[in-house]
């Protein structure tokens, strides 16, 4: 194992787990669909072994990470 392991093949992230939706799919105009953050988003949680956390662009908490990073 090496420092950014925590156990073999399992990444340790410092960090927390942010997304601004959790959608499988996203449709376009023409009806075609694209892969969403969804599916990346489960993948990070398993990897991870954290919940991640979901801000949209709305919320209150979506601006409150934003001022935290870069205010």
């Amino acid at each position: 194992m090496d420092e950014h392991t925590t156990q073999p093949g399992r990444p340790q992230l410092d960090c927390p787990l942010i997304a601004t939706h959790c959608a499988r799919y996203i449709g376009d105009s023409d009806d075609a669909l694209f892969l969403g953050p969804g599916p990346f988003v489960a993948a990070m949680k398993n990897v991870s072994g954290r919940a991640a956390e979901i801000v949209g662009k709305s919320e209150k908490k979506f601006f409150e990470v934003l001022a935290l990073v870069y205010c």
